[in-house]
């Protein structure tokens, strides 16, 4: 038996960590991988979660004590149920040896297979895109104001199944429409923004960044490209693809733009 990776992470930070990925994770899907997470040390200080759907991902670091590093995929959902259980303010050991990732929590002990890091997708990431920051929770309230109005998911029209976000001027609006109602969000152009595409952001993408943001305290940096948007926080990150189509001309509807407007 040969011991892959070996660390101890508390049972407060992991079970946070996953819960973050918990929208990403397939089930019920043909191909095993994307059932899982990545599970990779970070020196010896910390490891890094992520998940990754070929659409979305996530990736969380916490810190952690390594005793051997490593990488290995183990499987989401049954991860994220056991994290439930672990006792919050306590510690989780988890000990990786050949195909097996064996977890103790206080008198608790789980057995998992896991698969090859090999197999898992690899990392989402921007190519030369546009980034600049704004406080979290003035990004928080660009998006959450607006994406109540977008179209619902479905194979008709996808280019309104999202938040849309561009700059006109010196500001910085998200809008977003199912051509019944209509939201419009502005706030002063962020340094660095001024020659971010126009992109939308799938509706799960943009629910997941309100989610995120929530407790965040301070600036969130964002980094887009035609292709694909990132939520970069100092601990996290959350990177998506952007859905295809050309967004309506919105301003035909409301020739003025002034903060908030449905």
């Amino acid at each position: 038996m040969t011991e892959q990776m070996h660390f101890i992470v508390e049972n407060e930070a992991l079970a946070k960590a996953l819960a973050y990925l918990k929208g990403i994770v397939r089930t019920g899907t043909t191909v095993p991988i994307l059932t899982h997470v990545a599970v990779e040390t970070a020196g010896d200080k910390e490891i890094l979660v992520r998940a990754n759907n070929l659409d979305r991902e996530a990736e969380v670091r916490m810190p952690a004590e390594v005793m051997k590093a490593g990488a290995a995929a183990l499987p989401g959902e049954v991860l994220q149920a056991l994290a439930k259980l672990l006792t919050r303010g306590g510690q989780c050991e988890v000990n990786f040896v050949d195909d097996r990732a064996h977890l103790v929590a206080g008198s608790s002990t789980y057995d998992l297979r896991t698969l090859p890091i090999a197999d898992f997708p690899g990392k989402i990431s921007a190519s030369e895109p546009v980034e600049f920051s704004l406080s979290a929770a003035e990004l928080r309230a660009m998006i959450k104001s607006v994406a109540y109005a977008a179209l619902g998911t479905g194979i008709e029209r996808h280019y309104l199944q999202g938040v849309n976000l561009h700059v006109s001027g010196e500001k910085l609006i998200t809008v977003a429409t199912d051509t019944v109602r209509l939201a419009v969000k502005s706030c002063p152009l962020p340094d660095g923004a001024a020659g971010m595409p126009r992109v939308t952001v799938p509706t799960e993408a943009a629910s997941a960044m309100v989610d995120i943001l929530k407790d965040v305290e301070g600036d969130a940096e964002l980094a887009v490209s035609p292709q694909l948007i990132e939520l970069r926080l100092p601990n996290l990150r959350l990177a998506s693809s952007l859905i295809g189509g050309a967004f309506p001309d919105y301003q035909r509807a409301m020739p003025a733009i002034n903060g908030a407007a449905a």
